[in-house]
């Protein structure tokens, strides 16, 4: 469960014990954090989505004439491409350790986009274990959805719900690298 101490520091960033504030707006301008994301993103971003059917004897099959199959390998929503909407979401993995987006359906219930929504707006709410809420702020108010109109892809996760940020796990070490880049051009200015 996220507590309001967390979304502080997700949003404003904490101090690591080197004194200097960390969070994911901080930690990708540094340039190896930049490095890592982007070359994990791009690179899965270039891989080929296919959608598979299960067969009788076990075996798969590949499918490109349904909705699912078109949606992923073509167009997932109306402004962004299969190579942007897949780095958008490992992006979002890598920084934050969740992908959300909204899943809109057809008059049958044929999901044909996927609206991204940035990580750090979104807050799963639980009471058991099957009354899942997602909890998304944007435009100064917030909207709740169910379960099931949420496409959610967690990161390495501890409880099984939500994603851990590597952000804010390893902010020490990322608050000691800031910190040295500091040093370091404080000394080169002097």
């Amino acid at each position: 469960v996220l507590t309001s101490r967390d979304l502080d520091a997700l949003l404003t960033g904490a101090d690591s014990s080197a004194g200097v504030s960390v969070s994911v707006a901080s930690a990708i301008r540094m340039a190896t954090v930049w490095a890592c994301v982007r070359l994990l993103a791009e690179s899965i971003a270039q891989l080929p989505c296919h959608v598979y059917v299960k067969n009788r004897d076990g075996s798969k099959t590949r499918v490109t004439d349904t909705a699912l199959a078109e949606m992923l390998g073509q167009q997932p929503n109306h402004w962004q491409s299969p190579f942007e909407y897949a780095e958008f979401s490992v992006t979002a993995l890598a920084m934050q350790g969740n992908h959300y987006a909204y899943k809109v359906r057809n008059g049958r219930g044929v999901t044909e986009e996927l609206i991204p929504f940035a990580p750090g707006s979104v807050h799963m709410k639980r009471r058991g274990l099957r009354d899942i809420k997602f909890v998304v702020s944007q435009g100064g108010g917030q909207e709740t959805y169910d379960l099931e109109d949420i496409h959610h892809v967690r990161g390495l996760t501890f409880d099984g719900f939500v994603g851990v940020s590597p952000i804010t796990h390893h902010r020490e070490t990322i608050g000691m690298a800031e910190a040295a880049n500091i040093y370091g051009g404080r000394l080169f200015k002097n």
